[in-house]
Protein backbone atom coordinates (compact mmCIF):
# COMPACT_ATOMS: atom_id res chain seq x y z
CA UNK A 1 0.00 0.00 0.00
CA UNK A 2 0.86 3.56 0.06
CA UNK A 3 2.31 3.87 3.75
CA UNK A 4 4.51 0.45 2.77
CA UNK A 5 5.63 2.30 -0.51
CA UNK A 6 6.75 5.74 1.35
CA UNK A 7 8.39 3.87 4.46
CA UNK A 8 10.12 1.35 1.68
CA UNK A 9 11.44 4.86 0.37
CA UNK A 10 12.43 6.36 3.39
CA UNK A 11 14.62 2.86 4.00
CA UNK A 12 15.88 3.03 0.84
CA UNK A 13 17.04 6.61 0.55
CA UNK A 14 18.64 6.09 4.03
CA UNK A 15 20.64 3.50 3.03
CA UNK A 16 21.81 5.30 0.15
CA UNK A 17 22.73 8.16 2.11
CA UNK A 18 24.61 5.79 4.65
CA UNK A 19 27.87 5.21 3.30
CA UNK A 20 28.35 8.85 2.05
CA UNK A 21 28.32 10.17 5.51
CA UNK A 22 30.85 9.44 8.63
CA UNK A 23 27.87 7.99 10.51
CA UNK A 24 24.33 6.89 10.75
CA UNK A 25 23.57 10.33 12.47
CA UNK A 26 24.85 12.15 9.64
CA UNK A 27 23.07 10.45 7.26
CA UNK A 28 19.24 10.61 9.06
CA UNK A 29 20.51 14.42 9.61
CA UNK A 30 20.99 14.97 5.90
CA UNK A 31 17.93 12.82 5.06
CA UNK A 32 15.49 14.83 7.62
CA UNK A 33 17.23 18.01 6.23
CA UNK A 34 15.72 16.90 2.88
CA UNK A 35 12.50 16.14 3.94
CA UNK A 36 12.02 19.79 5.44
CA UNK A 37 12.45 20.98 1.41
CA UNK A 38 9.45 18.89 0.69
CA UNK A 39 6.33 21.16 0.14
CA UNK A 40 4.10 18.18 2.48
CA UNK A 41 6.77 18.91 5.75
CA UNK A 42 4.96 19.92 8.28
CA UNK A 43 1.33 19.86 6.68
CA UNK A 44 -1.65 18.52 8.71
CA UNK A 45 -3.48 16.11 6.67
CA UNK A 46 -7.43 15.61 6.20
CA UNK A 47 -9.33 12.91 4.80
CA UNK A 48 -12.00 14.84 3.63
CA UNK A 49 -14.40 14.51 0.67
CA UNK A 50 -15.05 17.06 -2.43
CA UNK A 51 -17.80 17.51 -4.61
CA UNK A 52 -15.10 17.67 -7.99
CA UNK A 53 -12.89 14.42 -8.54
CA UNK A 54 -11.63 12.84 -6.89
CA UNK A 55 -14.00 12.91 -4.09
CA UNK A 56 -12.06 11.26 -1.58
CA UNK A 57 -9.08 13.36 -1.34
CA UNK A 58 -6.44 14.68 1.09
CA UNK A 59 -6.65 18.20 2.14
CA UNK A 60 -3.18 19.43 3.10
CA UNK A 61 -2.91 22.92 5.41
CA UNK A 62 0.66 24.50 6.42
CA UNK A 63 2.70 27.14 6.49
CA UNK A 64 2.80 27.70 2.15
CA UNK A 65 -0.91 27.01 2.18
CA UNK A 66 -3.75 24.42 1.48
CA UNK A 67 -3.56 21.77 -0.96
CA UNK A 68 -5.94 18.68 -2.32
CA UNK A 69 -3.86 15.51 -2.35
CA UNK A 70 -5.12 12.19 -4.16
CA UNK A 71 -4.25 10.58 -1.05
CA UNK A 72 -0.88 8.69 -0.80
CA UNK A 73 0.26 11.11 -3.84
CA UNK A 74 3.33 13.51 -3.39
CA UNK A 75 2.00 16.14 -6.42
CA UNK A 76 -1.17 18.34 -5.09
CA UNK A 77 -4.18 18.44 -7.64
CA UNK A 78 -4.43 21.86 -6.47
CA UNK A 79 -2.59 24.22 -4.27
CA UNK A 80 -3.63 27.72 -2.77
CA UNK A 81 -1.59 29.89 -1.12
CA UNK A 82 -3.27 31.80 1.36
CA UNK A 83 -2.45 35.40 -0.28
CA UNK A 84 -4.87 34.07 -3.37
CA UNK A 85 -7.64 33.08 -1.11
CA UNK A 86 -10.20 35.76 -0.42
CA UNK A 87 -12.72 34.29 1.32
CA UNK A 88 -13.45 31.37 3.34
CA UNK A 89 -16.31 29.72 5.41
CA UNK A 90 -16.68 27.12 7.51
CA UNK A 91 -20.26 25.58 8.58
CA UNK A 92 -20.61 22.33 11.38
CA UNK A 93 -19.76 19.51 8.66
CA UNK A 94 -17.95 21.36 5.77
CA UNK A 95 -14.95 24.12 4.44
CA UNK A 96 -15.23 26.30 1.63
CA UNK A 97 -12.17 28.79 0.40
CA UNK A 98 -12.94 31.18 -2.26
CA UNK A 99 -9.59 32.09 -4.05
CA UNK A 100 -8.20 33.48 -7.05
CA UNK A 101 -9.82 36.42 -9.17
CA UNK A 102 -12.80 38.30 -7.86
CA UNK A 103 -14.73 38.55 -10.57
CA UNK A 104 -14.19 34.90 -11.32
CA UNK A 105 -13.77 32.87 -8.30
CA UNK A 106 -12.38 29.53 -7.85
CA UNK A 107 -14.32 27.71 -4.56
CA UNK A 108 -12.93 24.69 -2.80
CA UNK A 109 -15.97 22.93 -1.24
CA UNK A 110 -15.04 19.89 1.17
CA UNK A 111 -16.91 18.09 3.41
CA UNK A 112 -15.20 16.33 6.62
CA UNK A 113 -16.00 15.49 10.42
CA UNK A 114 -16.67 18.25 12.99
CA UNK A 115 -13.62 17.37 14.14
CA UNK A 116 -12.20 18.27 11.14
CA UNK A 117 -13.63 21.16 10.13
CA UNK A 118 -12.73 22.80 13.78
CA UNK A 119 -9.13 21.44 13.29
CA UNK A 120 -9.37 22.98 9.63
CA UNK A 121 -10.65 25.99 10.95
CA UNK A 122 -8.11 26.68 13.99
CA UNK A 123 -5.41 25.60 11.57
CA UNK A 124 -6.89 28.18 8.64
CA UNK A 125 -7.07 30.70 11.09
CA UNK A 126 -3.69 30.34 12.59
CA UNK A 127 -1.71 30.67 9.14
CA UNK A 128 -3.58 32.61 7.16
CA UNK A 129 -3.26 35.32 9.94
CA UNK A 130 1.17 34.88 9.74
CA UNK A 131 1.23 34.54 5.99
CA UNK A 132 3.95 36.09 4.59
CA UNK A 133 5.76 36.67 8.00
Amino acid sequence: GGVDALVAGVRLALDQLAPTFKSEHDAKRALLSMAMEEPMYGAQLFDVEQKAQPRNVWLSVSRAGIAVHAPYVREPLLAVKYGDVFNWATRPTSFTVSYGNLIRPQKLFCIGTRMQIRALRLLFTFYSGHAGQ
